[in-house]
């Protein structure tokens, strides 16, 4: 009823109203509630946006092309104030496209030059830690509630027994963070070098 208060609120014209009784009808013909309306609103809009963001369109493929084709072609046109050399790069500079990918497999190569390198082993190693630590930090959370509801519960025992089982976690997950910031600092020397 909110739903249909709101949207006739909204409807100012005769073309208007009619839309909204035929989609209230549809609506209600099929049992669509208010809410999966708004989901689905908000779903097409993120979509249409997110598309809008990450794929590029004709126009913006093609004035990125010229731009990197002809190096200093807006300053050979004579545009006013550089206006046009600015918006080249601006448009260059946010673009994930097929040349961002080949730039990044090109880097890529450079930093791991072969799976079976040290560059590749520390990375590897480093995401398994990642990894654990995200599995750690969901155990941590669910001691951390049974903490609490041994708190609420007054239930001295369990009480000491979760808090001990914390702090037998807590060794290991010191362990695993410490790992981290140390493969974190050995990634940086090793991609310098």
């Amino acid at each position: 009823d909110l739903f249909v208060g709101v949207m006739a609120g909204t409807a100012t014209g005769k073309a208007e109203t009619d839309l909204l009784k035929k989609l209230l009808d549809f609506t209600g013909r099929y049992n669509i509630t208010a809410g999966k309306v708004m989901t689905g609103v908000v779903g097409a809009m993120t979509v249409y946006y997110g598309a809008q963001y990450f794929i590029p369109t004709p126009k913006q493929h093609s004035s990125s092309s010229s731009s990197s084709s002809g190096a200093g072609s807006s300053s050979a046109t004579g545009t006013a104030g550089g206006d046009g050399k600015d918006a080249g790069k601006r448009s260059k500079k946010g673009a994930i496209n097929r040349e961002f990918f080949m730039d990044l497999r090109r880097l890529l190569r450079i930093v791991i030059p072969s799976v079976w390198s040290k560059e590749f082993m520390v990375l590897a190693l480093h995401t398994l830690f990642l990894i654990s630590r995200t599995f750690l930090s969901i155990q941590v959370a669910k001691l951390d509630g049974a903490i609490v509801k041994t708190i609420v519960e007054r239930d001295s025992h369990k009480f000491i027994k979760s808090l001990l089982l914390w702090l037998v976690l807590a060794i290991p997950a010191t362990y695993v963070n410490s790992m981290i910031r140390f493969l974190e600092s050995k990634l940086a020397i090793t991609f310098r070098s």
